[in-house]
């Protein structure tokens, strides 16, 4: 690898930090409605989902995986496909963790 690939396989963890820092900065102003906790709480509860958050755990650090196997010139299919299949299967999981979590609870049984 090139030093110019090294420096740029290296950007973008400075480039997620810039976006996280401008995130930060629109979540603190109370004149727009975004805030971060939207990434990781469920749309229908608002409550924080320990499935949202791993999938945006792996959608940072599988981004960044992709992005410097890219500049070093070592992406390959299988890469892309295990890449792409993790999000897929990511979304059907939290679907399913979702929609476990809204579930209503059954009434306890009537004791007479």
């Amino acid at each position: 690898m090139t030093p110019l690939q090294a420096g740029a396989a290296w950007a973008f963890p400075a480039l997620i930090a810039l976006a996280v820092a401008y995130l930060w900065r629109l979540d603190q102003d109370p004149s727009t409605p975004f805030r971060l906790v939207q990434f990781v709480a469920d749309d229908q509860t608002g409550r924080a989902n320990s499935g949202s958050l791993a999938y945006v755990v792996a959608l940072l650090v599988g981004t960044w995986i992709v992005y410097y196997e890219t500049v070093a010139g070592r992406m390959s299919e299988g890469l892309l496909g295990l890449y792409l299949g993790t999000f897929v299967v990511g979304q059907v999981a939290r679907s399913g963790i979702a929609a476990a979590q809204r579930k209503p609870h059954p009434p306890p049984p009537d004791e007479r």
